[in-house]
């Protein structure tokens, strides 16, 4: 969706690559929950963080340690890409709202507020209720601000007459 701004209508494919590998992903993810519930139940799963490599822990087979390393790895790669774009979104939704401070000083600026903000934070259990309220402020803000569009160009609609 970071995407979305620079799709070029004159080269309609090159977009094709984003569905493709939406499609890829998409497919990955079921087929691991679709594995995952099918081994454990609903009340480990709630236990269980990882339960992937779980999954690869209970399999005995000589090369498990370079499959094992190997899909950590993959993982740390999405992670980091994940990563990547959402500052890259960070910091140009920051410069569009304050485009008299220097480019080159906010992606390093928001690291550091990101790091200052997680510094506490031990365990991912911990930063679950703090993912839970800006998950809940975002989706409010998704929600709220086209229907606020709606509703002040309903108003105007109506004094216009």
């Amino acid at each position: 969706m970071f995407l979305f701004p620079y799709i070029d209508e004159k080269k309609p494919r090159w977009f094709l690559s984003v569905y493709v590998g939406h499609v890829i992903t998409t497919i990955v993810y079921t087929l691991t929950c679709l594995v995952s519930f099918m081994y454990f139940s609903f009340e480990q799963l709630k236990l269980i963080s990882f339960p992937v490599l779980n999954l690869i822990a209970y399999v005995e087979i000589e090369l498990i340690e370079r499959i094992e390393s190997l899909v950590f790895n993959l993982f740390l790669m999405k992670i980091l890409i994940t990563v990547v774009m959402y500052l890259w979104a960070a910091k140009l939704l920051l410069h569009r709202g304050i485009p008299s401070m220097n480019e080159k000083w906010l992606a390093p600026i928001l690291i550091l507020v990101a790091f200052f903000i997680t510094l506490r934070v031990d365990v991912v259990y911990e930063l679950a209720p703090w993912l839970l309220i800006f998950g809940f402020a975002a989706a409010g803000i998704a929600i709220g601000l086209p229907i606020l569009l709606l509703l002040i160009l309903w108003i105007r609609r109506r004094r216009n007459g």
